[in-house]
């Protein structure tokens, strides 16, 4: 036995269902279309969650290659002291794991020379490890040093290579 009902201005034949019947399975069937979706839509949030993650690891990895780059460039025009050797930074370049500096003035430790040149000359690798505690300021071997210091030490050490030729 079919019969023939108005559902939503739509008429429908249901073969012996009653309205309620009818309505009661169209309702179970968008609920589960709508739980269907919801469970897309989960599983793209969740996708998405993932995605961002990934994408804000990156801007991170981003921004602090930026910041090594940015401070390496603090180094140009100061002296620096690294483990006893002091050089006047010109200019840097930024390697894959640390700076490289380019220095026109050198004065390394007492038992070496000293020397100066016109042009900067490609001195010395520092990791970033070195370039951080330079900037930080809290390690004895590698930090910044005053003109003044650097020219002291400059000075003492062409005194001991005179003391060391006149004998």
């Amino acid at each position: 036995m079919s019969a023939t009902i108005e559902f939503e201005e739509k008429t429908f034949i249901v073969n012996g269902k009653s309205d309620d019947q009818f309505v009661n399975e169209k309702i179970i069937n968008l609920r589960k279309m709508r739980d269907d979706y919801q469970n897309e839509i989960d599983k793209v949030s969740k996708n998405l969650k993932y995605l961002q993650d990934k994408k804000d690891n990156i801007q991170k990895e981003i921004d602090e290659e930026f910041l090594k780059q940015e401070h390496a460039y603090d180094l140009v025009g100061k002296y620096i002291q690294c483990n006893g050797e002091i050089y006047f930074v010109n200019n840097v370049e930024r390697l894959f794991d640390g700076v490289k500096i380019l220095s026109n003035w050198c004065c390394y430790s007492k038992d070496k020379l000293c020397y100066t040149s016109g042009n900067p000359t490609k001195v010395r690798n520092i990791s970033f490890e070195s370039l951080n505690a330079i900037l930080s300021g809290e390690d004895k071997k590698f930090k910044f040093i005053s003109k003044e210091k650097a020219f002291e030490i400059f000075n003492q050490i062409i005194e001991e290579n005179n003391k060391h030729i006149g004998q």
